[in-house]
């Protein structure tokens, strides 16, 4: 005769299951999110290759974003995305699309897409001040590479998690680029991987994780060596 378990017995084994729950999750949270962050990073790499690529068939400037076409619009071509002319002059795409703009999402970002807009979690340094001709890519203007003497130290595209303006395509609003001012933005998500923790990508390509608030260094901001 088979021996059935007791009433005892199975609750038994209900509070071993859920106190193994209780350890086994948060480290399993911790390696989503840590593989997040991974992806995050190795798409910030990408992007910079596309940059690369862009400027050695541009005399080595950077690329930049006038009133229609945005600095990932000049990418387009680099980064796989192959968009038509009428395409890049657009700032909303159809969601059906949203796939094909992947590489500007990062994963652990928390907004949902404001229609009819992708949104981007990733900004081009356009100055200190924002747009003081002191970044690497601001609005109707950009650095050459060969410029810019401290490439190891200078934020060329930053992590910015916003529910508004910072959009793929969005060469309309100057503000698409990160401003550095986050108390300003209540909209901004600080952070995007946990702690105020955020990736930030340097000129020479590395990929830094570091604390938002430590990041408002201006030195990280400018490419003017007087500064």
């Amino acid at each position: 005769m088979k021996r059935r378990f007791t009433l005892l017995e199975l609750l038994v084994v209900i509070a071993i299951i859920g106190i193994l729950s209780s350890i086994l999750l948060p480290s399993l949270a911790k390696a989503r999110e840590k593989t997040k962050r991974a992806v995050c990073g190795s798409q910030q790499k990408q992007i910079g290759v596309a940059i690369y690529t862009f400027t050695a068939d541009d005399d080595g400037s950077l690329p930049e974003t006038n009133n229609t076409v945005s600095w990932d619009d000049h990418l387009s071509s680099y980064d796989g995305r192959d968009l038509t002319d009428d395409e890049i002059l657009e700032t909303s795409f159809d969601k059906s699309f949203k796939k094909r703009h992947e590489l500007y999402r990062c994963p652990s970002s928390k907004w949902g897409d404001q229609d009819p807009y992708v949104l981007r979690s990733y900004s081009a340094n356009a100055g200190y001040q924002h747009n003081d001709g002191k970044g690497v890519m601001w609005k109707n203007g950009s650095k050459k590479l060969n410029e810019i003497f401290d490439s190891s130290s200078t934020l060329m595209i930053v992590e910015r998690d916003q529910i508004d303006y910072n959009r793929v395509g969005g060469g309309s609003s100057a503000i698409t680029w990160f401003t550095l001012h986050y108390s300003n933005h209540s909209t901004i998500n600080l952070s995007v991987h946990g702690k105020s923790q955020v990736n930030m990508m340097m000129v020479d390509g590395s990929v830094h994780y570091m604390n938002a608030f430590s990041s408002t260094n201006p030195n990280l901001w400018t490419t003017d060596t007087s500064d």
